[in-house]
């Protein structure tokens, strides 16, 4: 089969309503999938308030998987500054080719259970798990409530009521992070904005009002953005489709490591030939001094070069070094059945 286009998707990482309260009582009264309702969970011309419910028992759980990953107890550390930025100062890059110190490796924050109160409904058995690297060591180490997070609809779908809509208006997950660094809380925000409108396929985000109750009653955490997540329903918004493998590289592209290119959907499917023809044609390096018309015919045929250079050129001109072309982190590659790898 011949090797389609790959596409480049922004990430958006680091760029370094009245509030109600009372118990957890209301419930939603519809059962079937919904579509995706970005007017209500990605409003552009207000916040909305969110309320999410921990008990005391899954803080604790949360408090326990936390320090046997990071080997830190929340509000403990002893010496923050040793974290790869300081919470007054923008993020710096790392040499070219660097990576981020990854806390956990390859292991994830550990759901526990949670509900989720929304003008006035209520999700319960909905997946919380707290999110990051570097940004969550730093509030985690500080004892900041402020922490990123992520929610999952699916996570616990066995322990769903039956009278409960299974997604949250059409949206199984859902990616909150605290802009930790960014006084002016605008930055995450602005750069998906600024991809979109350069045609550079980037996920939606809007700004949320969070309290969080950890076990011990309502705690306002602050003023987050909520960014979509790629392989839920930005692929299929944006695309018009879904089919194709998204990958979520931690690579330069200077050589096909599977172990680099982590699949977002299809997990069961051992096929990377898309993502591996690509680099592969990248890095002959024999061809391109040999007959370059012949390497970027047959590199066009696997990549999108006209799309990767608008994304190099708003990525430049913003000064983004958390994503490819200074640290090979917080993007996507996206093989389109009819588009090709973008």
């Amino acid at each position: 089969m011949a090797i389609t286009k790959i596409f480049i998707i922004a990430g958006i990482g680091m760029l370094g309503g009245v509030a109600t309260y009372g118990h957890l009582t209301s419930q939603v009264k519809t059962t079937s999938p919904s579509k995706p309702n970005y007017q209500v969970v990605f409003p552009q011309d207000r916040v909305n308030t969110l309320e999410i419910t921990l008990s005391k028992s899954a803080w604790d759980t949360i408090n326990v998987d936390m320090k046997a990953k990071f080997k830190q107890e929340f509000g403990k550390m002893s010496n923050p500054s040793r974290l790869p930025f300081d919470k007054e100062q923008s993020p710096r890059p790392p040499r070219e080719g660097g990576r981020p110190p990854m806390f956990f490796g390859n292991a994830e924050p550990q759901y526990v259970e949670a509900s989720l109160k929304f003008r006035g409904k209520v999700w319960r058995s909905v997946g919380f798990r707290l999110k990051g690297n570097s940004t969550l060591m730093r509030t985690w180490g500080e004892g900041i409530y402020k922490l990123p997070f992520r929610v999952d609809f699916d996570e616990f779908k066995k322990r769903i009521p039956q009278n409960q809509n299974p997604d949250f208006y059409g949206f199984k997950e859902l990616s909150f992070s605290p802009a930790v660094g960014d006084n002016s809380l605008i930055r995450e925000k602005i750069t998906s904005d600024i991809f979109r409108q350069a045609g550079v396929p980037a996920a939606q985000t809007a700004f949320y009002k969070i309290y969080i109750n950890f076990g011990e009653g309502l705690k306002y955490c602050g003023i987050y953005t909520l960014v979509e997540v790629i392989d839920d329903t930005m692929i299929q918004s944006q695309f018009g489709e879904s089919s194709g493998n998204i990958y979520k590289p931690e690579s330069t592209l200077s050589r096909f490591n599977r172990g680099q290119f982590e699949k977002k959907n299809h997990k069961k499917e051992a096929n990377y030939s898309d993502v591996e023809g690509f680099v592969n044609i990248l890095n002959d390096d024999s061809l391109r001094i040999s007959n370059a018309p012949e390497w970027r015919t047959k590199l066009e045929k696997t990549f999108d070069v006209v799309h990767f250079l608008k994304y190099l050129a708003v990525n430049n001109s913003i000064v983004n070094w958390d994503s490819y072309g200074a640290m090979p982190h917080n993007y996507y590659l996206y093989h389109s059945p009819t588009k090709g790898l973008v």
